[in-house]
């Protein structure tokens, strides 16, 4: 037996300002599950910009989308720029009163090099991964990333104490059981050595793991923060969900369906 749920709320937008820079007659379309949201844009002369999208629920507290694309990378001033959000990919529901905050996230030149905030996030930043590995990830990572620099770094002088820690016992079996007169003492030492041994180059190639890895994160993350591009709009295939967009003045009325 089919069933018929239907959500109504009402969104409101908010956009950041900073500086000469500033989002403008921001409006809503439908397409099907996807939300899309039109904007223009004034910036300043000779740079780029990047943004990200930020909703904010009264029920549901802030939400960071993720299934979006389109205009959200290089943009320069301009008019009916685009971004689509599949919402139902992100999340459940959406219900109550929420507001959308365009944010921008980092400024380049329009040679490429990033300015001000932005400024020192390219690949040059893995010189400093290669002294200590999570240095360059605080300059080249987004917002709230998946694991912080400071975890990385740990994980690897952590690895890299264990693996001289271990490499400094085996020797010190090893000498004991050098010195060592019973059979038994010579065997049980060279048994401990081993053992450290062991261990220590287990955490020799994971701290390795670790140092490589980092490197070439940073390396990639870097180009791609210099390079800032954007990427195309997706259309997911259709759904049952359906959202419906009108207007009420300033605020935007939405209604969601969906059949099962």
């Amino acid at each position: 037996m089919k069933k018929l749920i239907l959500l109504t709320f009402i969104l409101a937008f908010s956009s950041s300002i900073s500086d000469a820079q500033s989002f403008q007659n921001i409006t809503l379309q439908q397409n099907d599950s996807i939300l899309f949201i039109q904007y223009d844009f004034t910036g300043r002369q000779g740079y780029s910009y990047d943004i990200g999208v930020i909703i904010n629920s009264k029920n549901q507290g802030i939400i960071k989308p993720t299934s979006i694309s389109g205009a959200l990378n290089g943009l320069t001033t301009g008019s009916g720029y685009y971004i689509a959000w599949c919402v139902l990919k992100d999340i459940q529901s959406l219900e109550g009163n929420i507001s959308v905050e365009l944010k921008i996230l980092r400024r380049h030149t329009t040679q490429g090099r990033m300015d001000n905030h932005a400024d020192g996030r390219g690949p040059e930043n893995a010189f400093l991964s290669m002294l200590l590995p999570g240095l360059g990830d605080v300059f080249v990572n987004d917002e709230d990333p998946i694991i912080k620099p400071i975890y990385i770094s740990l994980a690897f002088l952590g690895s890299a104490g264990l693996a001289i820690y271990g490499h400094n016992q085996s020797k010190k079996y090893e000498e004991a059981a050098k010195n060592s007169v019973m059979e038994y003492e010579i065997n049980n030492n060279l048994e401990q050595a081993a053992y450290y041994q062991s261990n220590s180059a287990l955490m020799g190639v994971f701290c390795a793991t670790i140092w490589v890895c980092d490197v070439i994160w940073v390396v990639a993350k870097g180009a791609s923060n210099r390079k800032g591009t954007s990427g195309p709009i997706h259309y997911p295939e259709e759904s049952r969900t359906k959202l419906r967009v009108g207007s009420n003045g300033e605020l935007a009325m939405m209604s969601l369906t969906y059949r099962f």
